[in-house]
């Protein structure tokens, strides 16, 4: 079980270790069902809004542990993954318009963007997400700094710029960023995005 100052290290290592102990003593199978619940018994959640989104985080983290695609079962030899429980709750458009915006005259992050994702409105501009492609000009170019840039935590910490957004917007981590990083010899066995 898991005590409420636990980080994310805490949580990985409590899995690997139970998952290990299992394996050893033959009895995993049976295990992976119970598992969940010893780490994350309720009925109160400790991290995230419920119970049960914890305790599918440590499915999937499960599922890894064993090799296997969180959501397919298939076998995966990748060496960084995503778990898609817990990467649900990020903010999915990277650039917002916030209250600062003065619809001024200039419209300066309008003729910034290439992509037409920019419409005025009657109080404030608005960036469509399905437009955006977050290069940010928009944010660069805007004289009241009206633009915030809401970043997705694991793209602003990975060191090595390999987590990135698909044309679908959704996360990927590019295996040939990530490879070299990690000093991997052979990269024929590594998908070259992994997706969700």
């Amino acid at each position: 079980m898991l005590h409420e100052n636990a980080t994310l290290v805490d949580v990985k290592h409590e899995v690997l270790l139970k998952v290990a102990k299992a394996a050893f003593d033959g009895e995993l199978d049976q295990a992976e069902l119970r598992i969940p619940y010893e780490i994350i018994p309720g009925p109160n959640p400790t991290f995230r809004c419920c119970v049960y989104k914890e305790r599918e985080v440590i499915r999937e983290r499960i599922s890894l542990a064993k090799n296997r695609e969180p959501l397919t079962g298939a076998p995966c030899h990748n060496t960084v993954q995503i778990i898609p429980a817990a990467c649900e709750g990020c903010p999915i458009t990277r650039y917002v318009v916030t209250d600062n915006c003065q619809k001024c005259m200039v419209k300066k992050c309008q003729e910034s963007c290439n992509f037409g994702a920019i419409t005025m409105f009657r109080d404030k501009a608005h960036i469509d997400p399905q437009k955006c492609r977050e290069c940010g000009k928009c944010h660069t170019a805007c004289p009241y700094n009206a633009i915030a840039d809401l970043m997705r935590p694991c793209k602003k910490s990975c060191p090595v710029d390999a987590i990135g957004m698909d044309e679908n917007m959704h996360v990927r981590i590019n295996v040939y960023v990530v490879a070299p990083a990690l000093k991997i010899a052979h990269l024929e066995r590594f998908q070259t995005v992994q997706e969700w």
